[in-house]
């Protein structure tokens, strides 16, 4: 991938998981539950009102849990990805 994220700005890889409830699949799309992902790169980091810069919190590596609905979802290859700023990130994996 050719995406380097700017600002507080990440590049996480996610994984849909799929659940049967009977014979029907639903995917986290489908339902609404936080998904998890990998970390693959991190932005430079926010600055504050005086233009200090505040670096992020995460690093490459660590798995994140956000909402269905944040940041930006893409997909190239066979692979899904979600550019998603920091503060939209819920936990991580410890």
């Amino acid at each position: 991938m050719d995406l380097r994220p700017i600002g507080d700005w990440l590049i996480v890889e996610t994984e849909y998981r799929r659940e049967k409830v009977g014979n029907i699949y639903l995917s986290d799309k489908g339902y609404g539950k936080p998904i998890k992902g990998n970390v693959l790169r991190v932005g430079t980091g926010r600055r504050n009102r005086d233009g200090v810069l505040i670096p992020s919190a995460l690093k490459e590596g660590d798995v994140v849990t956000f909402g269905i609905v944040a940041g930006i979802e893409f997909k190239e290859g066979d692979k899904y990805y979600r550019l998603i700023k920091e503060d939209e990130i819920d936990g991580v994996d410890v």
